[in-house]
């Protein structure tokens, strides 16, 4: 990939990978509160429970999100950005745009989530 193109999608992961560890730290903030409270009945401690369960999913889904991006600047790193991960072909620009990281192809990603859907 040419480094034009490579710069423009390294910016664009990087400002993800921003929002994402501002993201973390907010929840993980409202996690630690959470602990500190203590509940005065029955009710709060349901509320409470929940809110942790639900704040945990949200910080689950964050991690996930930072693995994915941590992925994308290693391949850009090691020169594999833009390759798909299962036939090893590029990897269009207009769905590197749209998805920057996008690691199959479309036609790849087409086969796996017809194949999830099966599987379910």
């Amino acid at each position: 990939m040419e480094k034009r193109k490579l710069n423009y999608f390294s910016a664009q992961i990087l400002q993800e990978r921003n929002k994402v560890l501002v993201k973390l730290a907010g929840l993980e903030k409202d996690l630690e509160a959470l602990q500190h409270n203590q509940p005065k009945d029955w009710a709060e401690v349901n509320n409470d429970t929940w809110e942790r369960e639900t704040i945990t999913q949200k910080i689950d889904t964050e991690k996930e999100n930072l693995r994915r991006i941590n992925n994308s600047l290693r391949k850009m790193i090691d020169g594999s950005y833009g390759m798909c991960a299962s036939c090893g072909q590029h990897i269009l620009e207009a769905r590197l745009r749209a998805l920057p990281l996008a690691s199959l192809c479309i036609k790849c990603q087409i086969k796996e989530e017809t194949w999830a859907r099966q599987a379910c």
